[in-house]
């Protein structure tokens, strides 16, 4: 039985912050709302930017629709490219894919965001299924990326072989509604707090540990 591996993208293969938060600044001067501090701003990061927008703006769903639509229309041009790769994760995928691992991602990030920042940092070949959200917000919890990804790969019976990747709780929650296993990283966007309330069944604290953790599981 082949092992699937889901890598969520923000947080646990890049470091978008700054690309993120711009954009939801850009969104929340258009709507004419006040802007929150940075600590806020951080948990936009993970869950549908229409519902962080509800929560931490107090908008109606309408509201927030709109306002994602102006985070869009500047992450879509300046936004995206305001990202990193963590440290080691190009060699991560590398040494995965080889030992025999199926790698996909799993974001709740737009899908034509994931392919292109995918494509932009060269990740492209080491993934057989690149999955996100889709802008009609039919797929958009995690649970739902999760399920798409289980469908293209046909392994919708076989979740005891898959596991998710992920640095919030939306991860560790989704995982579990999904019933494939979840590897939680601290080095996100998540909190080890958030993590070990959400019931987190591992936390690693690196990109080279779950390299690691992986590469042992399978020997």
């Amino acid at each position: 039985m082949e092992q699937a591996i889901l890598f969520d993208l923000d947080g646990t293969l890049t470091k978008s912050e700054e690309g993120i938060l711009r954009s939801v600044c850009y969104a929340l001067t258009k709507m004419g709302r006040p802007l929150p501090p940075r600590s806020v701003l951080l948990a936009f990061i993970g869950p549908p930017l229409v519902d962080s927008f509800m929560q931490f703006s107090g908008m109606t769903r309408e509201e927030g629709k709109q306002a994602t639509a102006y985070y869009r229309e500047r992450f879509s041009k300046i936004g995206i490219f305001e990202n990193e790769l963590y440290p080691g994760v190009t060699e991560m995928l590398d040494r995965l894919q080889e030992a025999g691992y199926v790698l996909a991602t799993a974001s709740s990030k737009p899908e034509p965001f994931v392919r292109q920042i995918v494509e932009h940092f060269g990740l492209g070949p080491f993934f057989t299924e690149i999955v996100g959200a889709t802008f009609d917000g039919r797929i958009s919890s995690k649970a739902s990326v999760v399920a798409e990804v289980l469908r293209r790969l046909g392994m919708e019976t076989e979740r005891e072989a898959v596991t998710l990747v992920g640095d919030t709780r939306f991860d560790v929650e989704g995982a579990r509604e999904e019933n494939v296993g979840c590897v939680a990283v601290s080095y996100g966007y998540g909190t080890r707090q958030e993590l070990e309330a959400a019931r987190a069944p591992r936390i690693l604290d690196s990109v080279a540990a779950v390299e690691r953790y992986f590469l042992e599981r399978i020997r």
